[in-house]
């Protein structure tokens, strides 16, 4: 009699699990279905404002509203395109940095920050010396290295004052890539010395920048945004760093150019 209570109570059990697994699919089913047509309602409900929207254009006095140049834009604006290095924000953050603290028209203000231009390039051409004479050495080494290495009369020239090998039988000189293959003997030492000096140069800079170090070029435009910095102290000195790191040579000719067509308004 036990043994048959038992298996009873088993199958009852097994039965009770059947039917509530058989009821939890029914719920979850009907909340699915339920979900489903409710997608489609809210999909048919929201369809006309969907298209609606899709349809909304730019009204006349919208776009009469947009600014067009940085100078009419809304301070929060600049100083976000400030921040993400645009040459022309960064500028006209100066300016209104110069306008509050001076309290002086936008024309003034920029009047100063040519000034500041004209004195942070005062000493570039020193500066750009050095870059300027390893520039021309570069392109003239690039230029003097096809005749160098296929030209037969520069050859012979090369040969006989800096190199004084011997010279192959004219057979075997006869087209510019024989001529090549002579004096690629001692064109590939130099050429190979060459380009593996720079390509440790190079090496060494990124791993020089991976560790926060600054190359010499970094070093010298934070010295120079510093000493503008310097001069100009009444106004913010990162303001006026990063107006010094956006600068070269032509700026200040190019913004004093530009004057005819920036505003003349007394205020902003």
């Amino acid at each position: 009699f036990g043994e048959q209570l038992t298996m009873s109570f088993a199958r009852s059990g097994k039965a009770v699990r059947c039917i509530s697994t058989c009821t939890q699919w029914g719920l979850l089913r009907m909340h699915t279905q339920r979900m489903s047509l409710g997608s489609r309602r809210s999909v048919a409900v929201n369809a006309p404002s969907a298209a609606a929207n899709e349809g909304t254009k730019p009204t006349i006095e919208i776009a009469r509203a947009m600014p067009q140049q940085i100078w009419e834009m809304s301070n929060e604006s600049v100083v976000a395109l400030a921040n993400f290095g645009d040459p022309k924000a960064i500028q006209e953050r100066l300016i209104r940095i110069i306008m509050k603290q001076d309290k002086c028209t936008w024309q003034e203000a920029y009047d100063i920050t040519v000034q500041m231009a004209q004195d942070n390039d005062r000493n570039l051409p020193v500066v750009h010396l050095p870059y300027k004479i390893l520039i021309g050495f570069a392109g003239i080494s690039a230029l003097a290295s096809f005749p160098l290495v296929f030209d037969l009369e520069t050859a012979f020239l090369f040969n006989r004052y800096m190199v004084t090998t011997e010279v192959p039988k004219p057979e075997d000189l006869e087209t510019w890539l024989e001529v090549g293959s002579w004096t690629w003997g001692w064109m590939e030492p130099v050429l190979g010395q060459a380009s593996f000096f720079l390509l440790c140069m190079q090496f060494g800079r990124n791993q020089m920048q991976n560790i926060g170090m600054r190359p010499v070029t970094d070093q010298l435009e934070l010295k120079r945004a510093q000493r503008l910095s310097n001069k100009y102290p009444q106004y913010d000195r990162n303001a006026v760093m990063a107006f010094s790191d956006q600068i070269d040579g032509l700026t200040a000719t190019i913004l004093m150019e530009r004057r005819a067509v920036r505003p003349s308004t007394t205020t902003k």
